[in-house]
């Protein structure tokens, strides 16, 4: 592994995307929250939520129980959540990282790879999708800036 990449923990500051008709969309808001974490065992996971999800006035649920939640409730949840963790390998030489999801909040991506573009900009790590993905719609590609938790 890439040792600016092994044993690290990074805090999201940008989720952009860049939709093929030119314009630019914040899909977690323009203050995201998320952590990336790449172990040194090779294993990766990765949290991004919505800006202002916390607030009970975003996400008021109608039920308390964590295990019975109304469809409606958990479609709201889904659209500004997502989590995987899996396997990471790094390629330095094409600069590239790739994640092999085991597990994800969005059920297509298990046991599918995430291949991502990364550069490294002092203590920031920026990914890249490699390709444009369908996302609410739209055709795009998204940049996310980590920046690294010391």
């Amino acid at each position: 592994m890439a040792r600016f990449i092994d044993n690290s923990t990074w805090r999201l500051t940008l989720y952009r995307s860049n939709n093929l008709d030119g314009t630019t969309d914040y899909p977690m808001g323009k203050r995201p929250h998320g952590i990336l974490i790449y172990g040194s065992s090779g294993y990766m996971s990765v949290q991004m939520a919505r800006a202002g999800r916390k607030n009970r006035r975003l996400l008021p649920f109608s039920s308390t129980d964590t295990l019975d939640i109304d469809p409606e409730d958990a479609k709201r949840a889904m659209d500004t959540y997502l989590a995987y963790c899996g396997t990471y390998s790094i390629d330095l030489k094409a600069k590239v990282v790739t994640h092999a999801i085991q597990s994800c909040s969005y059920p297509p991506w298990i046991n599918r790879k995430q291949k991502r573009s990364f550069q490294l900009e002092g203590d920031t790590l920026i990914l890249n999708t490699l390709k444009p993905a369908f996302f609410r719609g739209k055709l795009r590609t998204a940049r996310l800036d980590w920046e690294r938790v010391r």
